[in-house]
């Protein structure tokens, strides 16, 4: 194949080293597994395509020439590469073996060795990396996973790498899910699953098969895969090995045309560095849109209101560092949110990268760096008391600051809600934070309620600047090492019993997936809450959150309420209302010697009914409130900590898991798992059951 000077050419390679099949303990038998694959021709912004697959060199041979890669390109240009052992490796090597087809699948030889050592490869043939500061992700494990990467369809350079650790079940599909969604139309997209990623798929099989993948519903939770495709465009290659392992390798020829870039066909001064960036950059939604750009600077909401008194003077913080997609999109629903005031904004960059700031100048927003040093919470721990620290220097006389993560995304009613509530931080002193983060679906019905308790300010929370010249002292003489997660710090060692104004339904929701993510939590009690979808929900009574007030209401509330009882993980626990009724239940909850609530019996409760139970927060003096169903409220009051555990009448007992029966105990049981219930798919699906449904007509 001969191609001229005007073409920039480059070959993809995706090696899948995941060792040779397990032979069976009897000679005569042979284990084997199938690869199959599609490919095709097609023509796509000048591209010609052509789709190879084939079986992968042994262990030995691909060490070999790994190194012999490694050596010839530190030899060619010592400035161009940079070698990523995993999960990618860039190579000249040009693969010698081909076998060409529409469908296919071959049986492989049998074998005694078993290789674990399972590495992505990508090779090009014209040499392009990363940009310079760009994180470099790996797996977990080598092989876990699975890889995204994204290739500029006009240059063929290297503008997203993403390892998901799909190897786990839990939230990390939210965040494949989010960036598939983003990357803009046109690109090339490569996805891979070796050893262990098909398992964490989940929901977005669905995306994945709209796309245009024929395998991705199929996969097996051992399953190989890999995909090439044009995003809104045809596929390229697909190749799975849906049984066993196997040494597969897909080879894809992308000759590109040397298309003009965008930047050259604008004279805008917006759009040029706009496209510019996106040369480079994905993952970034509408910013790099050809068809539906978004537009820029940022337009802020219309929403009219003159009511916003209380924000003209509050500066908006965005803590932002390397995740520069997160911060975008964080950015987009900030200007979407009625009251939005953009002069107030001012993003604070940790360890971040060219791409950030580059992007945060072309949005013409304000930003300050902090030179921060270290590794994981420390380095998080000092990052956040920087933060502090700088909010005091440059705001000294402001009466409130909002604070958000780079992963945080707000309801348009975000700023509405905090114009209603703010007023409150000055006026109670028991108050020391609002926060926008609310209750996880199953108990989120109501736009208008509002609770209080103690907690961690959550995210997306606004504080007096009182507050934060009160934790600088104490955060300065705090050994580093020992401080942990910085919201937490302050809610033990700031706070002091004080609490946070909290509404049933988000205002903002933690999106994204970072350090300190644990997975299953992550998922449910975090990730998928729910947020006000319009602006201008008027708060019910916010002047009743006032303490005096708050207890007075609860007490009358409690008195009132019906009595449950019986076992809260039983199915038929939750009542059914036709009007609004409030229900209370007595829980067993002892003091410790800390004088903090003993939560054994609460965390049961609290789980069964799809609420945070791993500690206390979110109580208020013992009591949570739960709102079940549109008509249904829920005091669970705590026996004998709460104070109001004497409003019990004497009847009513406290409900304990101790010396409960055995049928009793299989309920508790039989409740938790139903909110950890693991669904696993096409796990009897073999390769020549997939092979029939594919190829013969239903």
């Amino acid at each position: 194949m001969i191609y001229s000077d005007w073409e920039a050419i480059f070959v993809l390679t995706y090696v899948l080293l995941c060792g040779s099949l397990r032979a069976t303990t009897t000679r005569d038998k042979t284990a084997h597994s199938y690869s199959m694959g599609i490919t095709g021709w097609s023509s796509f912004y000048g591209m010609r395509i052509e789709g190879v697959m084939g079986v992968c060199p042994t262990e030995n041979e691909e060490r070999q020439t790994s190194d012999q890669d490694i050596s010839n390109d530190q030899n060619n240009n010592n400035n161009m590469t940079r070698q990523y052992h995993v999960p990618f490796q860039h190579s000249t090597e040009k693969t010698k073996e081909r076998r060409e087809g529409h469908f296919e699948s071959h049986r492989r030889k049998e074998s005694t060795e078993v290789n674990s050592n399972c590495t992505a490869k990508l090779k090009f043939k014209q040499l392009y990396t990363l940009p310079e500061g760009y994180p470099i992700d790996h797996p977990i494990l080598p092989g876990e996973g699975i890889t995204l990467t994204v290739v500029n369809q006009r240059k063929g350079n290297l503008i997203l790498h993403k390892v998901f650790p799909l190897s786990y079940y839990w939230a990390y599909w939210c965040d494949l899910q989010w960036y598939m969604k983003r990357i803009a139309s046109g690109r090339i997209v490569l996805l891979t699953v070796c050893v262990s990623g098909s398992n964490g798929l989940r929901n977005t099989v669905k995306q994945l098969t709209e796309m245009g993948s024929i395998f991705a519903q199929h996969l097996t939770p051992s399953a190989r895969w890999t995909w090439i495709f044009v995003k809104g465009g045809r596929t390229i290659s697909e190749t799975a090995v849906i049984e066993g392992a196997s040494d597969t390798y897909v080879h894809t020829v992308l000759p590109v045309n040397n298309l003009p870039s965008l930047e050259q066909l604008t004279t805008n001064k917006h759009d040029q560095e706009r496209w510019h960036y996106c040369e480079t950059e994905d993952g970034l939604g509408d910013l790099c849109d050809e068809d539906s750009p978004a537009s820029i600077p940022f337009t802020p909401s219309s929403y009219k209101n003159t009511s916003f008194n209380m924000l003209k003077y509050t500066p908006v913080i965005i803590t932002a560092g390397r995740r520069h997609q997160y911060l975008y999109y964080t950015l987009t629903t900030l200007f979407a949110a009625a009251g939005v005031i953009p002069e107030n904004f001012l993003v604070i960059l940790g360890d971040a990268p060219k791409a950030t700031t580059e992007l945060l100048n072309i949005l013409g927003i304000k930003y300050a760096v902090l030179e921060i040093h270290g590794q994981g919470n420390a380095k998080l721990f000092r990052y956040y008391r920087g933060v502090y620290n700088m909010i005091a220097e440059r705001f000294p006389t402001a009466p409130t600051v909002i604070i958000l993560d780079e992963d945080v995304e707000v309801s348009p009613d975000f700023f509405f809600y905090m114009q209603q509530t703010l007023w409150l931080l000055k006026e109670d002193p028991s108050i020391y934070c609002i926060s926008g983060f609310g209750r996880p679906p199953d108990l989120a019905h109501n736009y208008t309620k509002l609770y209080r308790g103690v907690s961690q300010v959550s995210w997306g929370y606004a504080v007096t600047l009182d507050f934060i010249r009160e934790a600088l002292p104490i955060w300065l003489n705090y050994p580093e090492d020992k401080g942990g997660l910085y919201d937490y710090w302050l809610y033990e060692h700031v706070a002091h019993g004080r609490e946070c104004v909290f509404p049933e339904f988000s205002r903002s929701r933690h999106y994204g997936l970072g350090v300190n993510t644990v997975d299953y939590l992550q998922e449910k009690f975090f990730l998928l809450n729910p947020l006000v979808p319009n602006a201008g929900i008027e708060l019910n009574q916010v002047e009743r959150l006032m303490l005096s007030s708050w207890h007075q209401d609860l007490t009358s509330s409690i008195l009132n309420a019906k009595v449950l009882s019986g076992n809260p993980c039983s199915l038929t626990f939750l009542p059914k209302a036709a009007r609004p009724t409030t229900f209370v239940f007595y829980v067993s909850m002892k003091k410790t010697i800390k004088n903090t609530p003993d939560i054994s019996d609460y965390y049961l409760v609290a789980h069964c009914l799809g609420a945070w139970g791993l500690s206390p927060q979110w109580l208020h003096d013992g009591v949570a409130t739960f709102t079940t169903s549109v008509n249904v409220t829920i005091h669970v009051v705590g026996v004998p900590y709460s104070s109001f555990a004497q409003l019990r009448h004497s009847k009513a007992t406290a409900w304990t898991a101790e010396n409960v029966s055995d049928v009793e105990n299989k309920k508790i049981q039989d409740g938790l798992k139903a909110r950890n219930t693991v669904l696993w798919t096409n796990m009897n699906l073999t390769s020549h059951n997939l092979m029939n449904k594919l190829l013969i007509p239903s």
